[in-house]
C-alpha cells in the first residue's frame, strides 16, 4: 500500500514540475473529447431526426443517393467504367417518398438538387425533362402523391456528363482519366432531409485488353483477357508447346472440344503432336461482357528464369509470348477461328 502511495506521489510530482507538459496533454484530451462529442452528437441528432420523420409519415429516399446518419463515414460511391467519352453520359437518379411498397408520405414532397463535377475536360449539367440546368439550379421539383397507386410517388432527374472536344471532334479526355461527380438532393417540404451520392467515372475504350502477368524465376505465368465490350466476345490463345504447357485445370477448358468436332460449344482447342503425344497449342473461349478470364500456363526449362510480362496497352514490338486473337463472330465456329487475326 505504501508503495502505491509513493508511486502515485511521484506521478503527481512529475506533472507539478512539468506544468507545460501537463497543460499540453490536457488541451489534447479536451480537443479529442470535444471532437468525439460533436461527431457523436451529430450522429445522435440525425438518428433522432429520422425517427421523428417516421412518426410523421415522412419518407425521402432514392435508388442511388443515401442518407448518412453518421457524417464521419464516407458517402457511397458508384463506379462507372469504362466510359468511351464518345457521347454524353447520362446518370439517371430517382427519388421517392416511400418507406416500402405499401407505405409512403401522404403528401407531395418538394426537393432541390445540387451537384459538383471535378474534371475541366467535361461539362456537367442537370436535366429535368426537356430542360437543362447548371449544377446549382435553385429550382424546386416535386415528388407527386398518388393516393390510388403508391408506385407513382417518385420523380427523377439526370446528371449529364458531356465530354469537351477539340476542333476535330475528338474528346479531350485520355484513357484512364477519372471524373468525380457528387450529387445532393434535399427535400424542402414538408421536412428537410439531404440524400447524397458520389459517382466515379473512369475513361476507357470498349474492347479487349490482353496482358500477361509473369515474373522471372516463377514456374508459371497468367494470361488475363478483359472484355469491356457491351456483349460477350470470343478470343483465342496460341502458344509454343516447347516453351509453355497449358494448365488443363483452367476453367476456360471446361466443356471444350477439338476445333474439328465443334458444333455449338463455347470452347474449342487445337493440339500439336510431339513424339507421339498430343499437347494443347491453341484454345478458343468466350469472355462475357464486362468480365475477365484468367488462363494459366507453366513455363518449361530455362524459360522459368525469364519474364514474359506483356500488356496490349503498352505492347512489346516483338508481340506477346502467348499470342491472342479476337474472333469477329458472336458464335464460336471453325470459319471464325480460321479468320482470326493474331497479335
Amino acid at each position: 500500500m505504501k508503495k502505491f502511495k509513493k508511486n502515485n506521489s511521484a506521478f503527481i510530482t512529475f506533472f507539478r514540475n512539468h506544468k507545460y507538459i501537463a497543460v499540453c496533454l490536457l488541451l489534447i484530451a479536451s480537443v479529442a473529447l470535444i471532437s468525439f462529442g460533436i461527431r457523436y452528437g451529430r450522429y445522435t441528432y440525425n438518428i433522432v431526426k429520422v425517427y421523428y420523420f417516421r412518426t410523421q409519415n415522412f419518407y425521402f429516399g432514392s435508388n442511388k443517393l443515401v442518407y448518412e446518419a453518421d457524417p464521419s463515414k464516407p458517402i457511397k460511391t458508384y463506379g462507372i467504367s469504362p466510359w468511351d467519352a464518345a457521347a454524353d453520359l447520362p446518370i439517371t437518379i430517382t427519388v421517392n417518398s416511400l418507406d416500402n411498397s405499401l407505405k409512403g408520405t401522404t403528401s407531395e414532397v418538394k426537393y432541390k438538387v445540387v451537384a459538383t463535377c471535378d474534371n475541366s475536360k467535361v461539362t456537367c449539367s442537370i436535366k429535368k425533362g426537356s430542360d437543362t440546368y447548371g449544377l446549382n439550379p435553385n429550382v424546386e421539383w416535386t415528388i407527386p402523391y398518388d393516393s390510388t397507386n403508391i408506385e407513382n410517388d417518385n420523380d427523377s432527374f439526370v446528371i449529364m456528363v458531356t465530354p469537351k472536344k477539340d476542333l476535330e471532334g475528338n474528346a479531350l479526355l485520355n484513357e484512364g482519366e477519372i471524373i468525380n461527380v457528387h450529387v445532393e438532393a434535399t427535400s424542402t417540404s414538408p421536412y428537410s432531409q439531404t440524400l447524397k451520392g458520389n459517382f466515379k467515372i473512369t475513361v476507357g475504350m470498349p474492347g479487349i485488353k490482353y496482358e500477361i502477368n509473369d515474373e522471372a524465376g516463377r514456374t508459371y505465368l497468367d494470361s488475363l483477357i478483359t472484355n469491356t465490350n457491351g456483349t460477350a466476345t470470343y478470343v483465342g490463345l496460341k502458344f509454343n508447346i516447347d516453351k509453355f504447357t497449358f494448365d488443363m485445370s483452367n476453367t476456360v477448358y471446361n466443356g471444350c472440344v477439338t476445333v474439328s468436332n465443334l458444333t455449338n460449344q463455347e470452347c474449342a482447342y487445337s493440339v500439336t503432336n510431339d513424339n507421339g503425344y498430343e499437347y494443347v497449342s491453341e484454345i478458343y473461349f468466350k469472355v462475357n461482357t464486362r468480365s475477365s478470364a484468367l488462363v494459366r500456363f507453366y513455363k518449361d526449362g530455362d524459360n522459368v528464369n525469364r519474364s514474359f510480362s506483356y500488356t496490349s496497352s503498352d505492347p512489346d514490338p516483338d508481340g506477346p509470348a502467348i499470342s491472342y486473337c479476337v474472333l469477329d463472330s458472336d458464335t464460336l465456329t471453325a470459319s471464325a477461328i480460321n479468320g482470326c487475326t493474331w497479335y
